[in-house]
């Protein structure tokens, strides 16, 4: 590992910068997803997610100002860090009131009076399961550590009560065991 990390570092360091946050972003995030190890090249496509240069014009203000005072980078790390913090405190903040609709990866670390579960249907066509309009749970009913992990989290989003809303003709896997 040490010697694809001194390739990476070479990799790195032989890219132009212009001081254009965005850019050299994608640039460095490019050196990742082509990277010869597999873990880099797994970070580079997890970072392509990473929407904080998209969202936060001040980061990139305070980037551009960077580079400009400095010639280079040379507060990136605190100053991206200041901006996840930023955001962490800014979305944990807001309350939700009325309905939400969101997917549950979103509703991580929320709490809700109700929460309600579609689990969706599956399609049959040419005598092979496809996802319909809505996805299920447990695709093709295929129960893994995943998706009861998922299942997990939505459940305990509920303060008070949850409410699952499944296929009669095909139940969600997860709910095999329990009582009608």
């Amino acid at each position: 590992m040490c010697s694809k990390l001194l390739k990476f570092h070479a990799s790195v360091c032989k890219i132009k910068l212009e001081g254009d946050p965005y850019a050299d972003w994608v640039k460095l995030r490019d050196v990742l997803e082509n990277s010869n190890d597999a873990r880099l090249k797994d970070a580079g496509q997890s970072v392509r997610f990473l929407r904080l240069l998209d969202r936060n014009v001040d980061l990139r203000s305070l980037l551009l100002n960077d580079w400009q005072s400095n010639g280079r980078y040379a507060n990136a790390y605190r100053l991206v860090s200041d901006a996840f913090i930023q955001e962490h405190f800014a979305l944990s903040k807001k309350p939700e009131s009325g309905v939400v609709v969101m997917n549950i990866h979103k509703s991580k670390g929320k709490e809700f009076d109700e929460v309600i579960i579609f689990d969706g249907f599956n399609t049959v066509f040419q005598g092979k399961i496809t996802s319909g309009t809505y996805s299920r749970i447990c695709f093709g009913n295929a129960v893994n550590d995943d998706t009861a992990q998922n299942f997990r989290v939505a459940v305990t989003r509920a303060r008070q009560k949850t409410t699952i809303l499944t296929p009669r003709h095909l139940p969600c896997a997860l709910l095999a065991n329990l009582p009608q």
